[in-house]
């Protein structure tokens, strides 16, 4: 009877284990960008929900404007802070990364002043000879925003030390909130670039003040002695030495297109490459903003237990190519169409832009994990000869484009060929250095 009814009974199920899905949620660097991206798509969602009544509102040369005023204060930020912000991640001792936050902000309010001073002395001839003459009636707001990033990034850095995802995310989503808010609201009163530029920058500031506040309350203090802010400088002076002229030559080149074009079509040319820009960056934001807060200091981890470097790197950028590669294709095959029936007619050229950057804009998400890789494989002094020249071929590609062919467009999509062939360089380098260093340890 009891063969008989052990022939009765079912099939034995199969062993089921954990879903994939499941199985990626317990992986910490899954689950620390998927946190981090959540926050950062939230934010992009304001900002292209926002996006249709912003354009209507305001015309393409005061966009030109603000792209002009936004590249100016990204460069002379990274000359402020001198990389230091950076480095707050990497030390091991607290006081050590305390110091860090001291030095980079004293460095910015320092900064911050000297520009101010430059600015009252000679800023229409200085301006003028950054193509950015328009912008002297709003000069007197260049240091705060540069004294804004700088503050902004020394935060950052500081949640992405504490592994503060989730708090992160929430302060990347009121900080959209507000900025996109006071725009609107800004726009419906006085659509100006003083309206569109003061509600960027009093938005970012007063979510970074809230942000800041509220998470001093659950900081724990300190209990170890304080290093001093020349001896933190000391130990992570590479970081000023090639991080700073590196980091400065590629604001530099992220900017050279708006500046040029602004000074060479005009600055509704340079409003139709700033909002093609902000449409390609909500893709970058997403995946490539929350990869760099998580893998910066996932790498460090890895070089510093003698992990194989080299094939983290490179899962990470085969998987972050398949995940970003959807969004820029289809503005390859559709950008104009999608532009002017998103943000209105005058927009379309932003589409014809768009659709010549965005493979270099989709190299620019593949690229993070070897960027945030070479601090901690000490390739400093490697990235800043390749900024030079990437730089370099880049702003000979405007040139021409500019210059020779007399063609706006031809000089975008040149400027962008450019940049893909120097982002697949740059790949392929930190890749074989990596592996370098595997075989080493």
């Amino acid at each position: 009877m009891r063969q008989a009814a052990r022939t009765q009974d079912p099939l034995p199920r199969p062993m089921t284990g954990p879903s994939l899905i499941e199985r990626l949620r317990r992986r910490p660097l899954v689950r620390d960008v998927a946190t981090v991206a959540g926050g950062t798509a939230a934010a992009q969602l304001v900002t292209l929900a926002a996006a249709p009544l912003l354009t209507r509102l305001y015309g393409p040369e005061v966009y030109g404007l603000q792209g002009v005023f936004a590249s100016l204060v990204g460069v002379l930020a990274v000359a402020a802070a001198l990389g230091f912000p950076l480095a707050i991640v990497l030390p091991a001792r607290e006081a050590e990364a305390r110091a860090l936050v001291r030095l980079s902000m004293a460095l910015a309010v320092l900064a911050a002043l000297v520009f101010a001073l430059l600015l009252a002395v000679a800023g229409a001839p200085l301006l003028t000879l950054l193509g950015a003459g328009a912008l002297l009636p709003l000069a007197g707001l260049l240091p705060l925003g540069v004294l804004a990033t700088v503050a902004t990034a020394v935060f950052t850095q500081w949640l992405a030390r504490r592994g503060a995802w989730r708090f992160s995310a929430r302060w990347t989503l009121g900080s959209a909130l507000l900025v996109n808010g006071g725009k609107a609201g800004l726009g419906f009163v006085q659509p100006g670039a003083l309206s569109l530029i003061g509600a960027q920058l009093g938005g970012q500031l007063l979510a970074l003040a809230a942000a800041a506040a509220l998470w001093w309350r659950r900081e724990p203090r300190p209990d170890a002695p304080a290093l001093s802010m020349r001896e933190a400088a000391s130990r992570h002076r590479d970081f000023a030495r090639y991080r700073t002229p590196q980091n400065l030559i590629n604001a530099l080149s992220q900017s050279l297109p708006l500046l040029l074009l602004s000074a060479g079509a005009g600055a509704a040319a340079a409003g139709q490459y700033a909002v093609a820009m902000a449409v390609l960056a909500v893709p970058v934001a997403l995946i490539a903003g929350a990869m760099q807060q998580v893998f910066y200091p996932r790498v460090a981890e890895a070089v510093r237990r003698g992990e194989d470097v080299r094939a983290l790197l490179w899962r990470t950028t085969r998987a972050l190519a398949l995940a970003s590669a959807f969004p820029f294709l289809l503005l390859v095959l559709a950008g104009p169409g999608l532009f002017a029936f998103v943000f209105g007619a005058d927009w379309r050229d932003g589409g014809e832009y768009a659709r010549w950057l965005a493979a270099w804009m989709w190299l620019q998400c593949v690229n993070v994990p070897a960027v945030a890789a070479v601090p901690s494989l000490g390739l400093q002094r490697g990235l800043l000869v390749y900024e030079v020249m990437s730089t370099t071929a880049k702003a000979a590609a405007l040139w021409v484009g500019l210059s020779i062919l007399g063609d706006d467009v031809a000089a975008v999509a040149l400027f962008a060929g450019a940049g893909v062939l120097a982002y697949l360089g740059l790949i392929g380098w930190v890749l074989r250095c990596a592996g370098r260093v595997g075989r080493s340890t």
